[in-house]
């Protein structure tokens, strides 16, 4: 049998991230000298909701087993947090593939 199986998902995102921004001078005698140095770090953590769909089928063994097989498809919201000048962008939509072994009891 043949399924199509809508969802929705709620993810938990934990993220952090570090910068460090050095600018240097190197003389023609070969020595460098640091003369500015920025260091940054961020973290956010946040619920992100999305939408999906599951299609697959199910065949039936023998008796009371079976064989599932999925492929799905998952929209998450974007997330972003800007980390010194430069901002961070998380994507967390996927696909997934699953098979499963049963047996009906």
């Amino acid at each position: 049998s043949l399924f199509l199986e809508p969802f929705v998902s709620c993810n938990y995102l934990d993220l952090s991230a570090k910068r460090t921004e050095t600018f240097s001078a190197v003389y023609p005698d070969g020595t460098s000298q640091t003369l500015e140095q920025w260091r940054d770090e961020e973290s956010i953590n946040r619920w992100l909701f999305g939408v999906g769909v599951s299609v697959g089928g199910r065949v039936d063994i023998n008796g009371n087993w079976f064989v599932d097989a999925a492929l799905a498809v998952d929209r998450t919201e974007k997330a972003d947090m800007d980390v010194g000048p430069n901002t961070v962008e998380v994507d967390p939509s996927g696909y997934s593939v699953s098979v499963q072994v049963g047996r009906s009891f």
